[in-house]
């Protein structure tokens, strides 16, 4: 099988997201389970890419278990990039391409997802500075299809210090469901300057992949 992946770029144009190598951060639980201290909130548990490492949760009904690892690099999208990955073949295809190392925190997640029950996906945005970090707010099933919310956000913790660079933040989310693993993804990611960025993801067979993606402008917050 093929990874499904979605580039929504302002000119309307898609690519394959890429990842280059950077800083690499610990996971934690996903939802209203995770406590103040996980990096859902703005902090780092010291989880690592396990799912005995990564907090399990009360996670929406089709949901048994979903937790993340977060990583960052110096070469950010435009505005958010995601893939949804049904196989262990492809997962390791892309961290070969990627400089991500296969036993990083964000590599073993992917590398040691068990695909015949559960996805995992890849989810990056555009940071403005080194101190903001990629938070994912929920993940639920919806109508067969893994529904993620995330935004870009800066950490309480982090200081007024920050390194003045653009930066790419991301996550690598594993996601477990009750029943037969979906195809479907749909993201959502809010952006650093307010805006949103949905994109979906949907395959009727291997070779069948239908993406779309939507950005929505907001407020500056």
């Amino acid at each position: 099988m093929r990874s499904l992946s979605r580039r929504e770029l302002l000119g309307g144009t898609t690519a394959l997201v890429a990842v280059s190598a950077g800083c690499l951060n610990d996971g934690g639980a996903i939802g209203d389970g995770g406590d103040a201290d996980s990096p859902a909130a703005g902090g780092s548990d010291g989880g690592g890419a396990s799912a005995d490492s990564l907090s399990s949760i009360d996670a929406s009904e089709g949901i048994e278990f979903a937790g993340f690892v977060q990583y960052s690099h110096p070469q950010p999208p435009d505005d958010a990039d995601a893939s949804l990955f049904t196989d262990a073949d492809d997962a390791r295809s892309w961290i070969e391409s990627s400089p991500i190392q296969p036993e990083s925190p964000a590599g073993t997640t992917l590398t040691e997802t068990d695909y015949e029950t559960e996805r995992a996906l890849v989810i990056e945005a555009f940071s403005p500075d080194g101190c903001h970090e990629l938070a994912v707010d929920d993940v639920s099933l919806d109508d067969g299809t893994i529904s993620v919310s995330a935004h870009v956000m800066k950490p309480d913790d982090a200081g007024d210090v920050c390194t003045q660079a653009i930066t790419a933040v991301g996550c690598v989310v594993r996601v477990t469901t009750t029943g037969d693993p979906p195809n479907d993804a749909s993201i959502s990611v809010r952006l650093s300057d307010g805006s949103s960025v949905g994109m979906g993801m949907a395959t009727d067979s291997a070779s069948e992949v239908d993406e779309g993606s939507q950005r929505n402008a907001s407020d500056e917050e």
